[in-house]
């Protein structure tokens, strides 16, 4: 019986405690460059944070951005950019928990149009 009871304890703490990092939030500050071939790209539009709780802004002359996003601690987050006639060449993507440290550098292809 008194094994029974701990072990209902010891789950009831166990799902405490997991709720309460559930819920937590965390935030994830990057700092980015947008370029082309070199050249920073200016005016484009940076989407950061998860799915469902995107910040954006507009990068500068020199194609700088910085953006503060929050989320769940596990939750995964895409930096998305955007800029009529340019294409992000590749897609970036991290858990909240892993966010690089560095400047993240993002590089833009400009499209062909017809």
């Amino acid at each position: 019986m008194q094994n029974k009871l701990m072990a209902l304890v010891a789950i009831g703490l166990i799902l405490v405690v997991g709720a309460g990092c559930m819920f937590s939030t965390s935030s994830t500050t990057i700092i980015g460059v947008v370029d082309n071939y070199g050249k920073p790209v200016e005016g484009a539009e940076v989407s950061f944070g998860p799915t469902l709780g995107e910040v954006k802004t507009a990068t500068g002359k020199d194609g700088k951005f910085t953006l503060t996003a929050n989320h769940g601690p596990i939750t995964m987050l895409y930096l998305k950019v955007n800029k009529k006639g340019y294409a992000q060449r590749e897609k970036i993507e991290f858990p909240g928990f892993a966010a690089p440290e560095e400047e993240i550098k993002v590089e833009m292809l400009e499209t062909v149009s017809y």
